[in-house]
């Protein structure tokens, strides 16, 4: 398995890193994350001073190197995603509140609407304990216009400062393990608006785990014919002709070393994936993808091994692994999930 430089920042000024997907003309929305290609770019551009940058380059960018999603972290624990397949009646409550599960029991969610987990959580027993993060905005207005131009007003959203995240970054390259660690010193940083004060990150933590990112939420048994995966990153796979597939049943089951792989049924929504080339100067192709927090029920002949789910969650699948995508999560007790709670704010902790 790879060795992961785990990184713990807290943003002690807003940030800002462009969500292109949901984005509207005049209004820039920014993720709630921060996403492996802002920190693939950081790390990038503080190496490409260094004389032999041309020789790392390559590996820079390969799937040796792994840049993973930096999540937000509550009291030392980097939480997860919120899953997708809860409903939930359409009833006000305070503290905990009954929520069904669609891939568990369709049936029971019939009159239900989709259940509010905000955009990340921690998995407690029976119980999901969810998070939300607090963004705010600024507004720009265009001076100078030319004859006949209309005044334009632009939004741009930011993450409110003080959240703490924590990323990972796989790394199989033992000449580069240091040279990557040494990016990281006391302060990064990250995304836009850097001369309008946004993006400064404090490093709490910078050390090398051999332990794998998430495991606690990692099934500790072997799966004998069936199992929940829940997609930890926005996630595409090619088929056997070269296109964008989503899941390959075929390839997936190759990689979790079963046959006749195939998915039960699933909690899913796709995301277009889109990205700017400052080489090419220009937007690159978009790609849809499954949404993180999806979540498939598959099913195959034979047993899922602990070894196979490890180097599957280290590995990734897909495509774009080297950007944070393609990370998978084989879940813990999914189906046991009977309730919700709303988390306080973490902020500052």
């Amino acid at each position: 398995m790879s060795d992961y430089l785990k990184i713990v920042m807290r943003n002690v000024e807003p940030v800002r890193v462009s969500d292109a997907a949901t984005s509207q003309s005049g209004q820039t929305m920014t993720f709630r994350y921060l996403p492996g290609t802002a920190v693939r770019g950081f790390v990038i551009n503080a190496l490409a001073a260094e004389p032999d940058f041309a020789q790392i380059k390559q590996t820079l960018f390969s799937p040796r190197i792994r840049y993973l999603n930096a999540f937000l972290t509550d009291r030392g624990q980097a939480l997860l995603p919120s899953p997708k397949g809860f409903y939930e009646d359409k009833t006000a409550a305070e503290g905990k509140k009954e929520i069904r599960n669609v891939i568990v029991d369709r049936d029971s969610c019939e009159g239900c609407k989709r259940a509010a987990l905000g955009r990340f959580c921690r998995m407690s027993g029976d119980c999901i304990d969810y998070y939300q993060v607090e963004t705010g905005s600024d507004l720009k207005i265009k001076i100078n216009l030319k004859a006949g131009e209309k005044q334009n007003v632009f939004r741009n959203e930011y993450i409110a400062a003080g959240y703490v995240f924590t990323g990972y970054i796989a790394v199989e390259e033992e000449s580069l393990k240091e040279r990557i660690r040494s990016v990281f010193d006391r302060q990064v940083i990250l995304g836009s608006g850097r001369s309008a004060g946004l993006g400064k990150c404090e490093i709490l933590e910078c050390v090398y785990t051999d332990r794998l990112p998430y495991e606690d939420a990692l099934v500790k048994e072997e799966q004998p014919s069936s199992c929940y995966m829940m997609l930890l990153s926005n996630t595409a796979m090619r088929g056997a002709n070269g296109e964008i597939c989503g899941i390959d049943p075929e390839k997936l089951g190759t990689q979790l070393g079963v046959k006749n792989l195939r998915i039960d049924s699933c909690a899913a929504s796709t995301v277009a994936v889109k990205g700017y080339s400052r080489v090419w100067k220009g937007p690159v192709p978009s790609v849809t993808m499954y949404e993180q927090g999806s979540v498939f029920l598959l099913r195959y002949d034979g047993t899922l091994t602990k070894e196979r789910m490890h180097a599957v969650c280290d590995q990734g699948i897909g495509i774009r692994v080297n950007e944070g995508f393609g990370r998978v999560l084989f879940l813990q007790d999914y189906d046991k999930i009977r309730y919700k709670q709303a988390a306080p704010d973490c902020r500052g902790i």
